[in-house]
């Protein structure tokens, strides 16, 4: 899990095998941003700025690493 961070750029590239839902789809082949680690191994990505979803690592690739802090 250390090896993303919050504020990480990322592109969905398909769907997990763990709690992935139907709506979701829409995002592969998007990106996002890292929000937030949850404790379960899964990551907050806000995808636009009124959607945000919960995926596990399986899911996306990393495109742009975070450097510095989010204010």
């Amino acid at each position: 899990m250390g090896k993303f961070k919050v504020g990480d750029v990322v592109k969905i590239v398909e769907g997990s095998r763990r709690g992935w839902l139907p709506s979701m789809d829409k995002c592969i082949g998007r990106s996002g941003v890292i929000q937030h680690i949850g404790a379960a191994g899964d990551f907050l990505v806000r995808m636009d700025v009124s959607t945000s979803w919960w995926f596990y690592k399986d899911s996306f690739v990393v495109v742009n690493k975070f450097k510095g802090n989010i204010k």
